[in-house]
């Protein structure tokens, strides 16, 4: 009986994602931009640690093929593989959605100048996540 299982790395727009998986051929089951393709890549990376290099996801891949060859069930049928480039799943939100999120919670507009510096850094971090999203 095979395992089908491994350790994968793929790049996503936030950095690199590791995880062990089953049948990792689902993810590329359906289209590009699919609803069901965003749910399928949550279910594999959702959870997992991102990395801002990929020789640091590679670590620890290989760190985490470490841990399961030296548990109860050594059983790694793939290997610690990268897999390539993905679409994030999420939506992003805009600076303008953030920044009437938490004007809405703090009911105040523009009254706190520590809110606006950390609003500023928001912004500033959500216009990069946009702009290195794939198109």
């Amino acid at each position: 009986m095979s395992a089908d299982n491994g350790i994968y790395i793929a790049k996503f727009p936030d950095g690199f994602r590791v995880a062990h998986a089953m049948a990792i051929e689902n993810i590329d089951y359906y289209p590009k931009g699919s609803q069901e393709r965003k749910d399928t890549l949550n279910r594999y990376f959702g959870a997992s640690k991102v990395f801002q290099t990929k020789e640091e996801a590679i670590l620890e891949g290989h760190r985490m093929e470490e841990e399961i060859m030296n548990s109860d069930y050594p059983i790694l049928e793939y290997g610690v593989s990268y897999i390539g480039e993905y679409e994030a799943w999420i939506k992003t939100l805009d600076a303008l959605d953030i920044r009437n999120l938490i004007q809405n919670l703090i009911g105040e507009e523009d009254k706190n100048e520590e809110i606006n510096e950390i609003m500023r850094k928001i912004e500033d971090y959500v216009q990069k996540r946009i702009n290195s999203e794939p198109r």
